[in-house]
C-alpha cells in the first residue's frame, strides 16, 4: 500500500487508485444528496474560494486501514472548522446526568453540510 496522496492526481493515479475514486465517489454522492451547492453565475468583481482534496486513511485498533476516506473544502488562505463550545458541551454533559440519560460517541459524514452560512 502506499502512502497517502498530497493530491487529486497522485490519488487517482495511485497503485491503490480504485480505492480513492470510490472515496471521492462517495464524497461527492453525499455533498449531491445534501444539496450542498448549485451552480451560479460568478458576479463581476468577485473573488471565489478556492478548494482541494484533502486524503487520509482511517485505522483500526490493529493499525489495518479500514477504508479510505477524504475531507473535502480545505483552502490554503482560508480554513473554518466549526467546533462546539467547551460551555455548551458542559451544558449539554450537565442536562444528560441530571436526566439519567447514558453518553455514546457519535459521528456525522459531511456533519459540516447542516450548519447555515
Amino acid at each position: 500500500m502506499e502512502g497517502v496522496p498530497k493530491s487529486y492526481e497522485e490519488a487517482t493515479t495511485s497503485a491503490d487508485r480504485d480505492e480513492w475514486k470510490k472515496a471521492i465517489a462517495s464524497e461527492l454522492e453525499s455533498l449531491i444528496a445534501n444539496k450542498t451547492w448549485k451552480l451560479v453565475p460568478r458576479p463581476a468583481h468577485q473573488r471565489t474560494i478556492g478548494c482541494r482534496w484533502v486524503f487520509a486513511l482511517k485505522h483500526n485498533e490493529k493499525g489495518e486501514v479500514v477504508r479510505y476516506s477524504q475531507r473535502h473544502g480545505i483552502d490554503y488562505e482560508e480554513t473554518y472548522s466549526p467546533v462546539a463550545y467547551l460551555n455548551s458541551i458542559r451544558a449539554k454533559l450537565a442536562k444528560c446526568c441530571a436526566d439519567g440519560m447514558h453518553i455514546e460517541q457519535c459521528d456525522v459524514d459531511t456533519a459540516f453540510l447542516y450548519g447555515k452560512l
